[in-house]
């Protein structure tokens, strides 16, 4: 660790020291030192490798060999330095490095992750588009407009191919970086965010190069190093287990994206007030603009099914805060909600041997009791009335438009007739019946009251019997 922290800040030392005086020794030596670095970085990426099972293991695989490439490079260039070596690309280093790159998206794209459905991968996709989209625009008057007529030689198709190269894996890190986990950095974060500084740094070096600079004074010990350093401490963090990492955008990063969409549109803003806009420019910038609806399409559509299913839930929840869970009919708090605006009838009722089923039978076949009961309730009551199962054996009708008391009493005949035969058909060998407490024409909590008297009465009296509040 310390041997890797020295090197660093060889790295910067050397930065220094080239800005300072830019002579092939202090070039050397900067090159020098980012090589001894990506060779550690070498050693540390196959070590995480061997301890590593599954697709991490492939991820960090892969990741080592991109960086093997990276140090060849590096050995190259320090070669090219050594020995004054100055020609036109592609050098055998350019190789090298293009190789690293293109290995960089292999890493990032077999780290593991969890399972997306189609949508989320359309997404995906159309995301990664739409950046790489962003990322030419800004490209194309910088770096890539004036390579366009070398395109028929090696050397077009290389200063084409390279920065294309590193534009799609900056998208695919943007992509993946506004999609990491909030709660914590994981090694795909940290190589996620090395592979990026890397291509950022190659594409400094192609357009200072194309512009007469010194690649190696601007880029070579802060950009590279940078990445290297990144890389090595990837190793110090974990690889996510699959199903970790968010399916969806989280945050502030969820912005990411949109930057280099924002970006593009700042230069080609500019380039128009320069009178540089061309139709490649203002095509690439049609279809930015056309992924940034269909994207943000996407986005209400996914908002609107979130938003069904937050309303879903909340029935849900309402309707078991109201309901009772095991026959399903309105609980308690429902008909003490419903009493202060009803001048009506209350029909109480209590299950006759319900407690030797429960004894004799056990709490089950006492479950399967009041589930046919609550059936027979249901079957049994008008139109407009409420049936309810207030806890245990004891449910009530609230009637909604009672007229007398002889219909009252004729609703809780009819109900303790319903829940004899139903629980007699389901096949109960203990006989199951139910006694009842009626009251008409009192409003309020103060029904409620005098029906559970009426049905004290009635349970007193004899079971199966239906007792009428007689006002004093």
């Amino acid at each position: 660790m310390w041997f890797v922290a020295g090197l660093i800040a060889g790295c910067a030392a050397a930065q220094a020291a080239v800005l300072l005086a830019p002579t092939t020794g202090t070039i050397a030596v900067a090159v020098a030192a980012v090589t001894l670095l990506a060779l550690a970085t070498n050693v540390r990426l196959f070590a995480q490798a061997t301890g590593t099972t599954g697709r991490g293991r492939l991820a960090w695989l892969i990741a080592g060999v991109a960086s093997s490439c990276w140090t060849l490079a590096c050995l190259l260039y320090l070669l090219d330095v050594l020995t004054g070596n100055d020609g036109p690309p592609p050098r055998a280093g350019d190789w090298a490095s293009l190789l690293a790159v293109c290995l960089a998206p292999g890493v990032l794209l077999s780290a593991p992750a969890a399972p997306q459905p189609v949508e989320q991968r359309v997404r995906l996709a159309i995301d990664g588009t739409m950046v790489s989209a962003a990322l030419f625009v800004l490209a194309w008057p910088l770096l890539l407009r004036d390579t366009m007529h070398e395109i028929g030689n090696l050397g077009g198709i290389v200063a084409i191919g390279v920065p294309s190269v590193h534009i799609a894996c900056i998208a695919i890190a943007i992509v993946l970086l506004s999609r990491s986990r909030l709660g914590g950095t994981t090694a795909v974060t940290v190589l996620t965010g090395g592979f990026a500084v890397f291509a950022v740094a190659t594409l400094g070096y192609l357009f200072l190069g194309r512009r007469g600079g010194s690649w190696y004074v601007h880029a070579m010990p802060a950009g590279f190093g940078t990445a290297s350093g990144l890389l090595y401490f990837a190793g110090r963090f974990r690889m996510p287990a699959g199903g970790e990492e968010p399916a969806v955008p989280l945050g502030w990063r969820a912005a990411l994206p949109y930057l280099p969409v924002a970006g593009a549109f700042v230069v080609a803003g500019a380039a128009y007030r320069s009178g540089a806009v061309d139709g490649v420019m203002v095509s690439a910038l049609l279809l930015v603009a056309g992924l940034v609806l269909v994207r943000q399409h996407l986005v209400l559509r996914t908002n609107s099914q979130l938003l069904a299913e937050v309303q879903r839930a909340r029935a849900e929840l309402a309707h078991q805060a109201t309901h009772d869970h095991l026959t399903g009919l309105p609980n308690r708090a429902l008909l003490y909600a419903s009493l202060p605006d009803l001048r009506g009838g209350l029909v109480l009722l209590d299950l006759d041997g319900f407690k030797q089923v429960n004894d004799t039978l056990g709490h089950p076949a006492g479950d399967r009791v009041l589930i046919e009961a609550a059936g027979a309730l249901r079957s049994a009551v008008r139109a407009g009335d409420l049936p309810v199962r207030l806890g245990g054996d004891e449910f009530a009708v609230l009637l909604t438009d009672v007229h007398d008391e002889r219909e009252a009493v004729a609703v809780a005949d009819r109900v303790i007739a319903a829940i004899v035969a139903r629980v007699s058909a389901s096949g109960c060998p203990v006989p199951v019946g139910a006694s009842a407490g009626v009251v008409v024409g009192v409003g309020g909590e103060e029904m409620f009251r005098l029906a559970d008297a009426a049905l004290y009465r009635s349970k007193a009296a004899g079971k199966g019997r239906v007792e009428l509040h007689v006002p004093a």
